[in-house]
């Protein structure tokens, strides 16, 4: 059955519940299926900065700021806010845990905060990112960075020797790429 899709015709009350598990978005993120076989990538990679790759393409990344997983989420947003105030070059959207593989976005930790019954024991572990956020590396395609934007609103950028974490890159980047380049 593998590489074939798959049509499920169901009744309105499962069909409104199972739309998740059938949008191609949510099946990249959970590994259902490949970069390539998502439809927005061989759109993108027939547009002129297709194979352009990130690092050559001299996209901004923002910094990133590490935290503790055991921090509250109401602490994990006034740092993260405050790291964006104080030096404009960090991300005011993400952190990433200090494990550097797991992170928490500004919009998921109001989501979460907003919801839960005890706001103040809630912690950053209990608000990550799931699943595990998608990465780029400074030789991904930008077909590959926006496919996976498509998905994610913020993807951690690694590089080097070490696949350490260089910065990440959001949608507002790219955009200011797309706009400003000649690409």
């Amino acid at each position: 059955m593998a590489g074939k899709r798959v049509v499920a015709l169901l009744p309105d009350s499962s069909r409104n519940y199972m739309s998740k598990f059938l949008d191609d978005g949510w099946m990249f993120a959970h590994g259902f299926i490949t970069l390539e076989e998502h439809p927005s990538y061989s759109t993108y990679r027939k547009k002129p900065w297709g194979g352009v790759s990130l690092k050559e393409a001299g996209i901004v990344l923002s910094k990133v700021l590490m935290l503790s997983s055991a921090l509250s989420a109401a602490d994990g947003i006034k740092k993260i806010q405050s790291a964006a105030r104080e030096d404009p070059s960090f991300s005011s959207e993400v952190a990433m845990l200090s494990s550097g593989e797991e992170m928490v976005t500004i919009t998921n930790l109001y989501a979460r905060l907003s919801a839960a019954d005890e706001p103040k024991a809630l912690t950053l572990e209990k608000c990550k990112h799931k699943p595990s956020p998608l990465t780029v590396g400074m030789d991904s395609s930008l077909a590959e960075v926006a496919t996976k934007l498509d998905v994610q609103p913020c993807l951690p950028a690694v590089g080097g020797d070490d696949d350490q974490i260089a910065g990440v890159v959001d949608r507002g980047a790219f955009l200011e790429f797309l706009a400003t380049s000649s690409a």
